[in-house]
C-alpha cells in the first residue's frame, strides 16, 4: 500500500505525510513558511542565530524561526542598566534593545572611547540540554570569529566588531541606527528610483566582494535580503544580521540548509551555500527594490527551490536597461556556474550607475562667430600650406590685428567644424582647465575615457590624477582620435606655465606623424616656438582694409581712404571702430583729418563712438566691461544695470560689431574686444565699478553658479573676506573642475592680512593645500610657514593644535617625494603639535608617516602609523583608506608576508574602482604583479605587467610607466633576456630623469647594475653602484642599499680583492636587517656565501649558504641561485651535495624559464 504524500510547500515535491522534512529541499514540512522570516531546515535541534548589527530605530533585531528548541525561560543573569560586561568596567549598559532566538541585545557605552555600542550576548534556556548549550556556545564563537575576521583591513559598509569576550558570551560592535530597506519599501509603498536602488546594491554587492575574496576561505552571508540591509542617517548602506554568515567550506554539510524563501537559491537549500549563492539573494533583493514586491509574491522567489529557469520570452524587469535585465536574469540562474561572480555583479552596476550619474559633457566650442572677415586671401593660402606642412600654425601680432580672426578663418578652411577643437585662453586658466575642455571635446569623438574619469573623481570626491598624468592621457587619446584641428587663442596668457608648455611638448610628435594639427595665437612670440614657426601678422593691406571698410557700409573717396590707412596701418580692430565712428558723422574727412593730430588714435575713435551712443546702449557697455573677460550672458549684464531689458542694445551693437558673442554653457556670451573693454572699465568710477563687481559677485553666487567669478568680482569689489570664504569653500570643487589654478591664481592675489583674522589661517592651509595638489611648491611652502607663523600668535587650544598639524601635514606631503627625511620631520612634528585631540587629522598625519617611512625604504616601521591610520579613519573616507591599504600591502610583501600582502592589495583595488580612481588601480596591479613575480609565476607576472603597462600608456600615467617598465626590465633580466631588458631599464631612467623622479633613479640604478654584472660590463656596473651609493646618500634613503652593496661585493669579488668584498657585503646584511627585508637579507647571505667560499671558509659559507635557504624559501629563483651557488661552494669538497644542490637548482631555474642562469650551469658542466 503506498504512503500517504503531501506536497512540499516551497518546492511542490512529493513528501510522506509523516515527514517533518523535505527530502528535495530540507524546507520544514510542519507549516506554510514565513516569507519575512529566515528558514532552517536542518535536522532538529535547530540551532537559532544572533543577529549581528543593531534595528533599535526600527524597534527590533534580527529574528530567526526556532521550532525545535524548548521555549526559552526568562534570561538568568540578564544586564542590568549601569552594570558592566568586562573586568575592566570599560562597556556600561544603558538599556535592552531586545531578544532574538537564544540572544539579548543591549545598547551599552564605551566608557574608554566615549561612544555607544551594541552588546550581543548569547543567553540558555534553564532545562536546555548540554549538547544543544555547546553547539549554541560554538555558533556564537563561530560567528564572533567570523566578524572579527571581517575587521581587517575592514570594510565600509559591515559593521566593525569592537570587541569579543568569550568567558561572558558577549560580543561588542558598532552602534547603528537606521531604517533597514524592508521597511522603507513599506513605509514609501512603492520601488526604488533605479540610480538609488543602483547605489544601494553597489555598497551592498562591495560588501559581499570583501567577504567572498577573504582567505583561506570566502565568507558567506546566506541571508541577503532588504531586511539585512540597514541604511543610516546619512544614508550609507550597511549588511547586517551575518546570523546565518558562516565560512564556506571545501564540502558542503547537510545540515547548513538555511535560509529565506524567496531570496535564497536551490543549492542552498540542499546545504550546499556557497558565493554565488548570495549573488542570487543579491539579485533578487535589486528585484525587490525595484518592483516594490518581495520575490516570493512574484513567484520568481519559487524558482529558488527548484532547478527552473526563467522564462526566456518576456523582460523580467521591463522598465530598466536592458542591460540589467540581462544582469539579475543571469544571477537569478538556477546552475550556480551560470551566475557571474559579486565582482563582475559589482562592476556591471557601478558601470550602470556611473551612466546614470556621470553628465554627458558640454556641447562642443566651436570658433567664434566673427563677422565681416575679409580679404587676407593669400595669407591664408600660405597658412594653410604651413599647416600641412607642419602641423602647426602660431600667429603672433598686436592686440586688433586680426589674430583670432584669421585663426577662425584658417580653421574654418582647412577642417570639418566637428573635428575642430577651439580654446579661448581665460587670465589665471591653468593646464587643467584645458585638459577638462579636452576631455568633452573627445568624449563627444568616441574617446570618453578622460571625461568619465574627472567625472569619477568628482562625484567621489577624490582628488583628480595629477595634472601631468591628464596631460600624458589626453595626448594618447588625441593620438587614437587622429585628425584633429586644435585652436589655442590667447596662448600669451598662459606661455610662461611649465604645464601648458609640457602639453605643447607632448603634442609635437603628433604634429609630426600628422595625427594633429595645431593653430595658435599669442601677442607675444612662446617659449616653445622656433624662429621659423611664427607667423607675425602686420595688419590688412590696403586693398582688405577697403573691403572691411565697405562691409560694415563704409566707402570713402581714394585719398581719404589712403589717409585712413596710413593712420590706423591695417588694424582690424581700429578699422571697425572708425567705420563705426565714419557711419555716424556727416563729416567723414574731418574725422579722418582729425586722427592725424590724435595722440592717441584708439582712445580717439572709442571717444567718437561713445559719444553717439544712446543712454541705454552706453548703460549696456559698462556692465560688459565690469564683467572681464569672458564678458557675460544676458542675464549677467541685466543683473549689473539693476534688472534693466537690454536685448534691443545687445543686439544693436552686436550688429555694430562693438560686441562680440560666443555660445557658452550658460547660454551666449557677450564680450567685448579688449581695446574697447579697456576703455569703458576706465571709464568707470571707482565706486562705480565696485558697485558693478559687487551686483556680480551676488549674481554668480546665486542666479549663475559660478564660484571662481564670484570670487574674482568679491575681491574687485573690495571684499577679500568674502572672497576668502568662497575660496576656501570652493577649493575641492575648482581642482575636480578644471579651475584649480585659476582659483590659485586669484588666491595669491588676496592679501591675507585684509582678511578677517578669524579665517586668515583656513584661507593660508586652504591656499597652500591647494598649491600641494597642484604641485606649485613654492606657494604651498609659503603658505603653510605663513599658517604657522599667524598661529604662533594664538593661545593654544585644541583649534590652533589641529591647524598646526594641518600646516605640519601640507609640508610633508609636499615633501614626500622630493625630500623624504624634511617630509618625515614635519609630519612628526605635527603629530607632537596635535597631541591626538582630533581623530582624523591623527588618521591623515599616520597616513603620511607611513607613506614617507616607506620612501625611506622602512617598511616596519611603516607598518604601525599606516595600522594606526587605517583604524583612526572614517568608513566611509575609502579614497584615503585605499592609499594606507596600499601602502601597508607593501610593508607585508617586504617583510615576506606576500600572501597577506596580496590580500591588502586586493582590498585597496577594491577601493580605489569604488572611488573611480582608476589611475590608482595599476599601481596596485603592480604590486600583484609583483607578487607572481617573487612566487615564481613568471608568465602571469609579465601578462599582468604588460597589461598594466599599456594601460599606465593609455592613461598617461608617466610615473607608472617608469615603475612598470622598471619591472618588466628586471624580469626580462632574470628570465635571461638581457638586451630587451637593458633597453627597458634605459627606457625608465630616460623617463625618470625627466621627471625628476629621484627615488625611482635609485631602484633603476640598482638594477642596472646587477644587468651590467651578468652582462659582463664591469665599468657601467661600478659607475650606477656608486651612483646609486651617492643618491642613496643624497635622499637620506636606506632602501636599495642592501642591493647596491651586493652589486659592489660581486664587482669586488671579480677583481680578486676578497678583503672588501667581506666588508661590503657585511654592510648589504645590516642593511637588509636595519629594513627587516627577508628577501633582501637573504641575496646579501647568498652572496656572503659567496665571499667565504672564495676566501677558503667553507663552514663559514655552509653556514651563509643554509641559512640563505631558509629566508629564500618561499621566492623560488632567489632560492634556486642560492643554491647553484652552494652547489659551486661543494664542488670541490663535497661533490655529491655539490650535484643536488645542482640539481635542484637546474630543475627551478627550467620551470622558471632562467635562461641565463641555466647557461651560467651549463658553462659549469651542470
Amino acid at each position: 500500500m503506498a504512503a500517504a504524500t503531501t506536497s512540499c510547500p516551497l518546492c511542490a515535491a512529493s513528501c510522506r505525510v509523516t515527514a517533518r522534512f523535505c527530502p528535495q529541499c530540507g524546507a520544514r514540512l510542519s507549516a506554510a513558511p514565513d516569507p519575512d522570516a529566515a528558514t532552517s531546515a536542518s535536522a532538529p535541534p535547530d540551532l537559532p542565530t544572533i543577529a549581528a548589527a543593531d534595528q533599535a530605530s526600527a524597534g527590533t533585531i534580527g529574528k530567526t524561526t526556532q521550532r525545535d528548541l524548548p521555549p526559552p525561560l526568562p534570561p538568568v543573569g540578564a544586564f542590568s542598566p549601569g552594570s558592566f560586561i568586562d573586568p575592566a568596567d570599560r562597556y556600561r549598559i544603558e538599556r535592552t534593545l531586545g531578544k532574538g532566538g537564544f540572544g539579548e541585545a543591549y545598547l551599552a557605552h564605551d566608557l574608554r572611547l566615549d561612544r555607544p555600542c551594541v552588546v550581543k550576548r548569547l543567553v540558555f534556556g534553564s532545562d536546555w540540554p548540554a549538547h544543544i548549550r555547546e553547539a549554541a556556545t560554538a555558533a556564537f564563537v563561530r560567528e564572533a570569529q567570523l566578524l572579527v575576521s571581517l575587521n581587517t583591513p575592514g570594510h565600509a559598509h559591515i559593521p566593525e566588531i569592537y570587541d569579543f569576550f568569550p568567558d561572558s558570551r558577549c560580543l561588542v560592535m558598532k552602534y547603528i541606527v537606521g531604517e533597514d530597506l524592508a521597511r522603507e519599501l513599506k513605509r514609501r509603498g512603492a520601488a526604488f528610483p533605479l540610480d538609488e536602488a543602483l547605489q544601494v546594491m553597489c555598497e551592498a554587492a562591495s560588501s559581499l566582494v570583501y567577504m567572498h575574496s577573504r582567505t583561506p576561505e570566502p565568507v558567506l552571508h546566506r541571508d541577503i535580503k532588504p531586511a539585512n540591509l540597514l541604511r543610516d542617517s546619512e544614508g550609507r548602506v550597511w549588511l547586517i544580521d551575518f546570523g546565518l554568515a558562516q565560512r564556506a567550506v571545501a564540502e558542503a554539510k547537510a545540515d547548513l540548509a538555511s535560509g529565506t524563501p524567496g531570496y535564497a537559491p536551490p543549492e542552498q537549500w540542499r546545504g550546499q551555500a556557497m558565493p554565488a549563492s548570495d549573488v542570487y539573494a543579491l539579485a533578487a533583493t535589486l528585484y525587490a527594490l525595484l518592483t516594490a514586491r518581495s520575490p516570493q509574491e512574484s513567484g520568481i522567489g519559487s524558482l529558488g527551490q527548484s532547478s527552473q529557469a526563467l522564462p526566456a520570452q518576456a523582460r523580467l524587469l521591463p522598465d530598466i536597461p536592458p542591460a540589467l535585465d540581462a544582469l539579475v536574469r543571469q544571477a537569478l540562474a538556477p546552475d550556480p556556474a551560470a551566475r557571474p561572480s559579486a565582482r563582475a555583479f559589482l562592476d556591471l552596476l557601478e558601470e550602470l550607475r556611473d551612466q546614470l550619474r556621470i553628465p554627458p559633457p558640454p556641447a562642443p566650442t566651436f570658433p567664434p562667430d566673427l563677422p565681416g572677415f575679409v580679404g587676407r586671401a593669400v595669407e591664408l593660402a600660405a597658412l594653410s600650406a604651413e599647416l600641412d606642412r607642419d602641423g602647426m600654425v602660431l600667429l603672433t601680432g598686436m592686440p586688433g590685428v586680426g589674430k583670432t580672426s584669421m585663426a577662425v578663418a584658417l580653421a574654418r578652411q582647412v577642417a570639418d567644424p566637428d573635428t575642430t577643437f577651439w580654446h579661448s585662453i581665460r587670465p589665471g586658466d591653468g593646464a587643467e582647465s584645458l585638459i577638462w575642455a579636452l576631455a568633452g571635446f573627445l568624449s563627444h569623438q568616441g574617446y570618453a575615457g578622460l571625461w568619465e574619469m574627472l567625472q569619477r573623481a568628482r562625484l567621489s570626491g577624490t582628488p583628480p590624477p595629477p595634472v601631468n598624468m591628464q596631460i600624458d592621457y589626453v595626448t594618447q587619446l588625441l593620438a587614437g582620435a587622429g585628425g584633429l584641428l586644435l585652436c589655442l587663442d590667447d596662448f600669451h596668457l598662459v606661455d610662461a606655465d611649465a604645464q601648458f608648455g609640457l602639453l605643447i611638448e607632448r603634442l609635437a610628435p603628433l604634429r609630426h606623424a600628422g595625427q594633429l594639427r595645431l593653430i595658435v595665437t599669442s601677442r607675444r612670440v612662446p617659449d616653445f616656438a622656433l624662429a621659423d614657426q611664427v607667423e607675425m601678422l602686420t595688419g590688412l593691406n590696403a586693398a582688405d582694409a577697403a573691403l572691411l571698410l565697405a562691409g560694415r557700409g563704409v566707402v570713402l573717396e581714394e585719398a581719404l581712404q589712403t589717409e585712413l590707412y596710413a593712420q590706423v596701418g591695417g588694424n582690424a580692430q581700429l578699422l571697425t571702430l572708425a567705420a563705426d565712428a565714419l557711419r555716424r558723422t556727416n563729416n567723414p574727412s574731418r574725422l579722418v583729418g582729425a586722427l592725424t593730430g590724435a595722440d592717441n588714435i584708439e582712445r580717439y575713435l572709442l571717444d567718437q563712438i561713445d559719444a553717439a551712443l544712446s543712454e541705454e546702449e552706453r548703460g549696456t557697455m559698462k556692465p560688459v566691461a565690469a564683467l572681464l573677460e569672458p564678458g557675460g550672458t544676458r542675464g549677467a549684464i541685466e543683473s549689473l544695470a539693476e534688472g534693466a531689458n537690454l536685448r534691443r542694445p545687445l543686439r544693436s551693437l552686436s550688429d555694430r560689431y562693438l560686441l562680440e558673442t560666443q555660445e557658452a554653457a550658460a547660454g551666449k556670451e557677450y564680450r567685448q574686444h579688449a581695446i574697447v573693454r579697456r576703455f569703458y572699465y576706465e571709464e568707470l568710477g571707482k565706486r562705480e565699478r565696485a558697485e558693478l563687481h559687487r551686483r556680480a559677485a551676488a549674481y554668480y553666487e546665486t542666479e549663475e553658479p559660478d564660484p571662481l567669478r564670484a570670487i574674482m568680482h568679491h575681491l574687485r569689489a573690495g571684499d577679500p573676506d568674502r572672497a576668502a570664504h568662497l575660496a576656501i569653500k570652493h577649493g575641492n570643487e575648482a581642482l575636480n573642475s578644471g579651475q584649480g589654478s585659476a582659483l590659485l591664481t586669484i588666491m595669491r592675489a588676496i592679501d591675507v592680512a585684509q582678511i578677517e583674522p578669524a579665517q586668515q589661517v583656513e584661507f593660508c592651509l586652504a591656499r597652500g593645500e591647494l598649491a600641494t595638489q597642484l604641485r606649485v611648491g613654492e606657494v604651498a611652502r609659503a603658505s603653510f610657514q605663513q599658517a604657522l607663523d599667524l598661529l604662533t600668535e594664538r593661545e593654544v587650544d585644541q583649534d590652533v593644535r589641529v591647524a598646526r598639524a594641518r600646516a605640519c601635514r601640507g609640508m610633508g606631503e609636499l615633501l614626500e617625494l622630493e625630500n623624504p627625511q624634511e617630509a618625515l620631520e614635519w609630519l612628526q612634528r605635527g603629530l607632537t603639535e596635535l597631541a591626538g585631540v582630533d581623530t582624523l587629522e591623527e588618521a591623515r598625519l599616520n597616513r603620511w608617516v607611513g607613506a614617507t617611512l616607506m620612501s625611506l625604504g622602512k617598511p616596519v616601521e611603516a607598518a604601525a602609523p599606516l595600522e594606526r591610520s587605517l583604524a583612526l579613519l572614517p568608513p566611509t573616507d575609502l579614497a584615503t583608506r585605499a592609499d594606507v591599504l596600499l601602502n601597508l600591502g607593501a610593508t607585508h610583501c617586504m617583510r615576506g608576508n606576500l600572501a597577506t600582502g596580496a590580500d591588502i592589495f586586493t582590498q585597496s583595488l577594491e577601493f580605489y574602482e569604488r572611488t573611480g580612481q582608476k589611475w590608482a588601480t595599476i599601481s596596485v596591479r603592480q604590486n600583484l604583479a609583483q607578487i607572481y613575480e617573487i612566487s615564481g609565476n613568471w608568465s602571469d607576472a609579465s601578462k599582468e605587467y604588460q597589461s598594466a603597462l599599456t594601460e599606465a600608456t593609455q592613461m598617461g600615467h608617466v610615473v607608472r610607466q617608469v615603475d612598470l617598465n622598471l619591472a618588466l626590465g628586471r624580469l626580462h633580466t632574470f628570465q635571461g633576456k638581457l638586451d630587451s631588458a637593458l633597453e627597458l631599464l634605459n627606457m625608465a631612467q630616460e623617463r625618470a630623469e625627466h621627471e625628476g623622479l629621484l627615488l625611482h633613479m635609485l631602484t633603476i640604478q640598482s638594477n642596472l647594475g646587477d644587468l651590467y654584472v651578468r652582462r659582463g660590463d664591469i665599468a657601467e656596473a661600478e659607475a650606477v653602484a656608486q651612483a646609486g651609493l651617492d643618491l642613496a646618500t643624497r635622499l637620506g634613503t636606506t632602501d636599495q642599499l642592501s642591493e647596491i652593496y651586493c652589486i659592489q661585493t660581486l664587482l669586488h669579488l671579480q677583481g680578486s680583492n676578497a678583503t672588501d668584498a667581506r666588508e661590503t657585503v657585511a654592510q648589504a646584511i645590516q642593511a637588509a636587517r636595519e629594513i627587516a627585508d627577508p628577501l633582501s637579507e637573504g641575496v646579501s647571505l647568498r652572496v656572503q656565501g659567496q665571499v667565504f667560499a672564495a676566501m677558503g671558509q667553507l663552514p663559514e659559507a655552509q653556514e651563509a649558504f643554509s641559512h640563505s635557504n631558509k629566508l629564500l624559501a618561499d621566492v623560488p629563483y632567489e632560492l634556486a641561485r642560492a643554491r647553484a651557488a652552494w652547489g659551486a661552494a661543494l664542488a670541490a669538497s663535497d661533490p655529491a651535495r655539490s650535484q643536488e644542490l645542482y640539481s635542484q637548482a637546474r630543475m627551478a631555474f627550467e620551470t622558471l624559464g632562467a635562461q641565463y642562469d641555466l647557461a651560467a650551469l651549463k658553462e659549469k658542466g651542470q
